[in-house]
């Protein structure tokens, strides 16, 4: 159950999206939702550095300049979040930050049952076409399911879980199931990529994996793929089943990927164009 969601506002176009997918959850569960808008102080203040004494007016000028532009950008954010808000008949919440974007997404998910957020967050408001790593800390250190959306709305009513029998995989299989973001109507599907001579072990989990999400009251359906390459493997699956959605889990190390996200997830978020369900 769902009773609250968490949407983070920043100038990408998966800003409108990420509040179109909450509001839409929210309908379903009869939920509210908060938006939160951040001025990314430190990084202005980094940015706005200068290199000696006699540019530090100069360096000044230019970190009161970029708070002002960053501030009426987080308005305004807020501003377009309660139209949006208002027009599907959402009762909502907002709240504007100032300091590190992850930090202060983080705190807040505490108070939240998930977080929606777009797939290439940037919180820089002066200058938004410099990507951060603020999903990858979220996810690192955040409480709660996220749910990550590409710049372009998709269809929500097939999805594939991505499961590989770890914790990760199983946790966010089964806070899907529990929350039923989008609803009870979805056709799931559950697939495991398993190397040569692992076949039946693969069978094995995906059984019982079919049963956990039967007895949630989802229609499943279940595949064993033989492969190396996972990504690969669930990218043209999805696209064979015509899933809109990927369930996913996200790994707290990895030597393969940025920070945080096993190497399969950390691809299905830049590949950007399904939504993707992340449990830690």
């Amino acid at each position: 159950m769902i009773r609250n969601i968490l949407v983070a506002l920043d100038p990408d176009e998966d800003t409108l999206v990420a509040i179109d997918y909450a509001c839409s959850i929210a309908h379903n569960h009869s939920a509210s939702v908060t938006g939160i808008s951040i001025v990314d102080t430190r990084r202005i203040e980094k940015r706005a550095a200068g290199g000696g004494i006699g540019s530090m007016h100069y360096a000044e000028k230019l970190k009161e300049q970029w708070t002002a532009k960053t501030r009426e950008m987080a308005r305004k954010l807020i501003a377009d979040f309660q139209d949006v808000s208002a027009e599907a008949h959402i009762p909502s919440n907002y709240l504007v930050k100032e300091g590190v974007p992850a930090e202060k997404i983080v705190d807040e998910m505490r108070f939240h049952d998930i977080l929606v957020i777009g797939n290439v967050p940037h919180f820089f408001y002066a200058h938004p076409d410099e990507r951060t790593n603020t999903l990858n800390q979220i996810v690192k250190t955040g409480v709660g399911p996220v749910i990550v959306v590409p710049q372009k709305e998709v269809a929500s009513e097939k999805v594939l879980i991505a499961f590989d029998g770890s914790s990760a995989s199983s946790r966010s299989m089964q806070r899907f199931c529990q929350t039923k973001p989008f609803g009870e109507q979805q056709e799931l599907h559950v697939i495991h990529v398993f190397a040569d001579g692992q076949e039946a072990h693969s069978e094995m989990l995906l059984a019982k994996a079919t049963n956990y999400i039967e007895d949630w009251g989802f229609t499943v359906y279940s595949a064993s793929l033989r492969g190396d390459d996972h990504y690969k493997h669930i990218m043209q699956y999805a696209d064979y089943i015509g899933a809109g959605v990927v369930v996913a889990g996200a790994h707290s190390v990895s030597k393969m990927a940025k920070m945080v996200f096993g190497s399969t997830t950390s691809s299905l978020v830049e590949n950007g164009d399904k939504i993707l369900f992340i449990e830690r």
